[in-house]
């Protein structure tokens, strides 16, 4: 069992759950065939997709063939609200992060939302400590016939728990500040 399948079958948090479907094929990078795998999880609020695609680059210019594997993840969280206001969160390009205290960038037309998300905790952990260009999540808030929709869309070169713990957080906490109190499907945690 790799590390993703661990983690999600034994460690992730309830929001993940612990049933995931895996599908193992191929792919062809240049010289020959790497695994690849597909996990998806999918539960009344929930729907995740990680692609992962392992690899092995060859550079010419080091001694050593250097491993760099594909993780591509999106995830969809929904859940009963009356938030009518949507978001986009993005972060800010590398160099700007260098020399700069914020990391990312909020847009949204309600001012209280923006402030939130400027100060969660959780998203400034996300955008701050993982300090590397090919980590760029989007996350995109939108209101949908009464429910809210969060989705994340980013890629890694590793895999690393810690980041599904800070979503984790981040969901469980909006959704406890928005959701509808006493609609079906609030919350899977009790």
């Amino acid at each position: 069992m790799n590390e993703i399948e661990y983690y999600f079958s034994e460690n992730a948090s309830v929001i993940y759950g612990r049933e995931f479907q895996k599908k193992e094929s191929s792919w062809f990078n240049g010289r020959s065939y790497y695994p690849s795998y597909k996990y998806r999880i999918a539960t009344e609020k929930l729907q995740m997709v990680y692609d992962y695609l392992s690899n092995e680059l060859l550079d010419s210019n080091t001694l050593l063939p250097s491993k760099s594997d594909y993780h591509i993840i999106k995830i969809r969280y929904k859940f009963s609200s009356d938030l009518n206001a949507g978001f986009e969160m993005m972060a800010k390009w590398f160099l700007w992060k260098l020399f700069h205290k914020k990391k990312y960038h909020v847009r949204s037309s309600n001012k209280e939302l923006a402030d939130y998300l400027s100060g969660n905790d959780s998203i400034r952990k996300l955008y701050a400590a993982y300090f590397d260009p090919e980590f760029s999540p989007k996350v995109k808030g939108i209101s949908k016939e009464g429910r809210y929709v969060i989705t994340f869309r980013f890629s890694l070169i590793r895999f690393n728990p810690e980041i599904f713990n800070l979503i984790s957080d981040f969901l469980l906490h909006f959704e406890s500040k928005y959701a509808n109190p006493g609609k079906e499907n609030q919350s899977v945690i009790s």
